[in-house]
């Protein structure tokens, strides 16, 4: 394989390595725990992030259903830094894990499609992510 057509290596990053047969338009990363979003009504932990959606978890009532999501903010706890005003759409949530000290308390995996990003907010949200990528644990 030539120099020019080697496969970028995005592993050992803050944001940790991404799935080499991934078939979205934008690659996802994976993230470490310090990276949060934030809605009016939840506070989940980022489990990867592309320049179109974000994955994550939180802590909710069994039974209760997600409030509708439709902006959030994201926060890197460690470099302090985020992106605000990221309008988002919920694509999937699942129920993960019926925390068994509290069977009244179970963790969620969802995901967002960010929608509508103007191209000042996606150079935003790109930056946020080489930000977080280039500085290695």
């Amino acid at each position: 394989m030539k120099e020019s057509q080697q496969q970028p290596n995005h592993q050992g990053s803050v944001l940790g390595s991404f799935t080499a047969n991934e078939r979205r338009k934008h690659t996802r990363y994976m993230m470490n725990n310090n990276i949060m979003s934030i809605s009016e009504d939840i506070l989940a932990e980022a489990v990867d992030i592309s320049g179109s959606g974000i994955s994550c978890k939180c802590l909710a009532s069994a039974g209760k259903l997600l409030p509708k999501i439709q902006t959030i903010e994201l926060l890197n706890c460690e470099l302090g830094t985020s992106v605000k005003g990221l309008h988002s759409r919920l694509v999937r949530c699942d129920d993960i894990q019926v925390l068994p000290v509290s069977p009244s308390m179970m963790f969620l995996n969802f995901s967002l499609e960010f929608q509508g990003l103007t191209q000042i907010k996606r150079k935003h949200l790109f930056q946020f992510i080489k930000d977080g990528a280039m500085n290695t644990a």
